[in-house]
């Protein structure tokens, strides 16, 4: 199991999600979730 700390940050990112507009937080997991997309399609 994890941490607490990990619940934490989950928790922090959830509040985030819900408080900023989409339009924001998608420009922050956008190049993250491009570059594992990437990733996965090289192998």
């Amino acid at each position: 199991m994890r941490g607490r700390s990990h619940i934490e940050h989950i928790d922090r990112w959830v509040r985030h999600v819900k408080n900023t507009p989409g339009s924001e937080w998608v420009k922050e997991v956008k190049p993250r979730i491009d570059s594992q997309i990437i990733r996965a399609n090289r192998f």
